[in-house]
């Protein structure tokens, strides 16, 4: 008899095949949610920002062949005489935070699934690259001599005349074909 009672107690404690299925599908994803791949990405990507920060940036070799490397965090607080030399404004280097924060900002995003975290990830990512570019079109102008942009002139002229004889000579390939003269 003790049997039969165990079984009648495990029927009763098995759920109907409808809930089972309403759990399942109140498991599912939330529309617009990003996929899990992306999160990890984008989790990633904020830790690498953030942990590179802290890891050594440029490599300065002294007059004594000392080695001298520098960090994200060195850059803005200026402990290397030569960095702060090179960059000239001290307000710049401040705008380096971000990187740590941007850091954050996609972990973050990752972490918690934002649904428009791919675009985050993007704006934040044009941001820092746009602000490296920006610097280092700055640094060019002001470090550069005149032979230096002969150099540039004349590089820019020959591929201006490689793609100038690209196009030129380009055939169009549902043109009809010339006939050659009898």
């Amino acid at each position: 008899m003790a049997a039969k009672d165990d079984d009648v107690e495990d029927a009763l404690d098995e759920e109907p095949k409808g809930k089972k299925l309403a759990k399942k599908k109140d498991e599912a994803p939330k529309p617009g949610t990003p996929h899990i791949v992306l999160r990890i990405i984008l989790g990633l990507s904020g830790l690498l920002l953030l942990i590179g920060f802290f890891f050594p940036w440029l490599r300065l070799n002294g007059a004594d062949n000392q080695v001298d490397l520098v960090s994200g965090l060195d850059i803005v607080v200026g402990g290397n005489a030569v960095v702060r030399a090179f960059l000239g404004q001290e307000w710049q280097s401040y705008l380096l935070l971000l990187i740590p924060g941007f850091g954050v900002a996609l972990t973050a995003v990752g972490f918690l699934g934002v649904r428009y975290s791919g675009q985050i990830a993007a704006v934040l990512g044009i941001l820092i690259v746009g602000y490296g570019m920006v610097m280092m079109i700055i640094f060019f102008f002001q470090r550069t001599g005149f032979g230096l942009w002969m150099i540039l002139g004349g590089a820019f002229i020959a591929i201006l005349a490689g793609v100038v004889t690209f196009v030129r000579t380009r055939v169009d390939p549902n043109a009809p074909a010339k006939r050659k003269p009898d």
